[in-house]
């Protein structure tokens, strides 16, 4: 068997995430230990797990709510359902939808090792058709220039988000955000230089972004971030961040522009603050981006909370914002 397996633990108590930690190192294996389903989704993104020991209780979302976009992401993954004597009826209906196994807590060694071990000889024989199907559906969900989500997933993340939200009582903030005159930058220098440039902005973006929020390229010039469990204040802080690193940004190639660097604008709206679906929010972090272009550019904009919601029409706008920023957070 190989000793290079990769587990992921998801549990929201550190030292019960250690003690399986410790036990399954002596295995030889690789171990990912996070205490939330967001965090397991982040890392499920950015590697693949042979094994997922997945507690039915999390902070932040039920267990079996991560059962479908973790073998989205690696369609090998064995979920292994961690599990109270309280909740074992939980734990059968979670095998039956698409759960390897369960343990309950704390799970003895030997039985631990076991389970896991027939997990990985059961998946062994798929892994090579499982890698191809990850690798398949990856380029589904991504931007072929830019190596970041798409639109279409983006909406998706959007959704999830807001039904994350409605489940547990939390809150998130969208960013959407434009490359000023790009038009013209691309008249310009030509669309070559031009895709350069889109590249460059969204690995920016990607660097400044904390693990756990979601970037898209929502079309053109334009991309978007989710932040979850984030307000507007928060928000607001990131967006100032990405707008000087960006106008700051030394980009590779280029040249000068009648506006010099590349700039960007950004609005924010934040769910439930500012609206109660997703078409809503979108229109209101999109009225706000428009304020930002409107007020001069290179700036972000919030929402005012207090403003009607709906899709605000321009002769609206400017009571839908209640603060402008230009480099004040720097």
């Amino acid at each position: 068997m190989d000793t290079k397996a990769s587990i992921l633990i998801v549990d929201d108590h550190p030292e019960f995430r250690k003690c399986l930690s410790d036990i399954l190192k002596t295995r030889g294996w690789s171990i990912d230990a996070v205490g939330t389903g967001r965090e397991a989704l982040s890392k499920a993104t950015s590697g693949a797990y042979d094994v997922a020991l997945v507690d039915l209780r999390l902070p932040d979302m039920e267990g079996r709510e991560l059962f479908r976009p973790l073998q989205q992401l690696n369609p090998q993954t064995a979920i292994i359902v961690l599990t109270g004597f309280a909740d074992l009826e939980s734990a059968v209906e979670a095998v039956n939808v698409g759960a390897f196994g369960y343990l309950t807590k704390p799970p003895k060694a030997n039985e631990l090792l076991s389970r896991i071990e027939a997990a990985l000889r059961k998946g062994a024989g798929s892994k090579r058709e499982a890698l191809l199907k990850r690798l398949y559906w990856k380029r589904s969900i991504t931007d072929t220039l830019t190596g970041i989500y798409n639109r279409r997933y983006f909406n998706e993340l959007l959704i999830r988000e807001i039904a994350r939200s409605e489940r547990y009582g939390g809150s998130f903030a969208l960013l959407m955000i434009d490359i000023d005159e790009f038009k013209a930058y691309n008249d310009t220098h030509g669309h070559l230089e031009g895709d350069r440039a889109l590249q460059q902005v969204a690995s920016l973006f990607e660097r400044c972004a904390r693990r756990t929020d979601s970037v898209a390229r929502y079309g053109g010039e334009e991309f978007a971030l989710i932040m979850g469990e984030a307000g507007k204040e928060e928000a607001l802080l990131l967006a100032e961040r990405l707008r000087g690193v960006i106008e700051e940004a030394h980009l590779e190639r280029q040249k000068p522009t009648l506006q010099g660097r590349l700039t960007i604008s950004i609005g924010i709206a934040a769910y439930p603050t500012d609206a109660t679906s997703a078409t809503e929010l979108l229109a209101r972090a999109d009225t706000a981006l428009y304020a930002a272009k409107a007020t001069g550019k290179n700036r972000s904009c919030l929402c005012d909370p207090a403003a009607p919601k709906g899709d605000l029409p321009d002769d609206r706008l400017e009571s839908a914002i209640a603060t402008t920023t230009r480099g004040s957070l720097k």
